[in-house]
């Protein structure tokens, strides 16, 4: 695993020669999606993940944009294992669902901005709305699809 730096937002990827796999999904201002092939230049420099350091690499250009659709969202995540549930509900073996938000405090009721890719809204609302089901605190709301540039 190394981070490809998109200008304003730094996502996990696969390496491979010049050429790079987003394996997390960027923030929708870069214009790049979950999946994205891209041309990199690099290691430019390290980043730190646990107690390891990745290297980081530069991206130059799209070689090849994916077409799994990504979403915006609002949501309360109270707690770190309100985060992990809402992360892992969007696990597939399939390598297509996936979430991102911001790692919240212990009885964390502000409202974050998360990400989310799924084949289509739907998918995306069902499993955000079995998150919320039965769990104090939790809420969801404004799920947006995200139109490529």
């Amino acid at each position: 695993m190394s981070a490809v730096n998109l200008g304003n937002d730094e996502v996990w990827a696969q390496i491979r020669g010049n050429y790079a796999l987003l394996t997390d999904i960027p923030k929708p201002e870069t214009g790049y999606f979950y999946k994205d092939m891209v041309q990199v230049e690099g290691p430019v420099g390290t980043t730190k993940f646990k107690d390891d350091d990745l290297f980081v690499y530069n991206v130059i250009k799209l070689h090849k944009k994916s077409n799994i659709p990504t979403f915006t969202f609002k949501a309360i995540v109270p707690s770190p294992k309100d985060y992990f549930d809402l992360v892992g509900a969007f696990h597939s073996s399939a390598g297509v669902l996936k979430a991102r938000i911001p790692y919240p405090k212990e009885n964390d009721l502000e409202w974050k901005t998360g990400y989310c890719t799924a084949y289509d809204i739907e998918i995306a609302r069902k499993l955000l709305d079995a998150f919320v089901i039965n769990a104090n605190g939790r809420q969801i709301k404004e799920l947006v699809a995200i139109k490529a540039p």
